[in-house]
């Protein structure tokens, strides 16, 4: 991980009551969903993610409203629906690929969902790919904050000839029509591995291509979330590379 010196923002105040009422609406969603937490310190690390985000968020351009606690709480519980859906099933390939020593790669970290919420959920070995230097600063800087030592960072525009290899999970969020994803995560994965988009129900994928980069499609696994007062269909397209 590269390591930046970074000042102190002002409004810090204000984003540790933001980070502090994100983990506080979490622990109330874990309540609410009848579900366990996602490990020890798991509301304190998203608390700090949160803080930091609210710091950065608007002069970095991270997320549509980074002082929005609902808004945040919503991207991170999308984020961690496989953790969830991987607990109810353990045999399957998605299950298999969030367990213990298992590595994921995430491309176009962003902001940090999914890749860094996954990370601090299942503490397995992570390393997010991100373009932009502003949020890849951001990343490392989050990472950090939320005591995520098994968390890389690498900032580069990643082809199929440049990612790097032997991943069990692939993962991407906020895409348009995956077709490029599918091709990098075929090259990124090993043998048994698992691509994952996050998807909203009927998003059109190419699934053609998918076939084509060596991918074998496997049932997709949906879901519902809440966001502010309303609820959102959604659902994880999960394909498996065989050899």
């Amino acid at each position: 991980m590269f390591h930046v010196k970074h000042r102190r923002p002002e409004g810090r105040d204000e984003a540790e009551a933001i980070g502090n009422l994100v983990g506080k609406l979490l622990e109330d969603a874990f309540v609410n969903l009848g579900l366990r937490g996602s490990g020890p310190g798991f509301a304190s690390k998203i608390g700090s993610f949160a803080t930091l985000l609210a710091l950065w968020g608007r002069k970095t351009n991270l997320t549509a409203d980074p002082s929005d606690p609902d808004e945040i709480t919503f991207h991170v519980m999308d984020s961690l629906a496989p953790v969830w859906i991987a607990g109810m099933h353990p045999e399957t390939a998605l299950g298999r690929s969030l367990g213990k020593g298992r590595r994921m790669l995430d491309v176009g970290s962003g902001a940090g969902f999914p890749g860094l919420i996954l990370a601090a959920a299942t503490g397995i070995d992570t390393v997010l790919l991100e373009s932009r230097r502003k949020r890849a600063n951001f990343l490392d800087a989050a990472a950090s904050a939320m005591d995520l030592p098994k968390v890389t960072i690498i900032q580069t525009r990643a082809t199929p000839q440049n990612v790097p290899t032997g991943f069990d999970l692939v993962t991407v969020r906020a895409v348009g029509r995956p077709r490029e994803f599918f091709e990098l995560a075929a090259a990124a994965l090993k043998p048994g591995g698992v691509a994952m988009v996050y998807l909203s129900v009927g998003q059109p994928v190419d699934k053609a291509f998918a076939e084509a980069s060596g991918l074998v499609e496997l049932p997709f696994a949906q879901y519902v979330i809440a966001r502010g007062k309303g609820k959102i269909n959604r659902e994880l397209g999960l394909w498996l590379k065989e050899n």
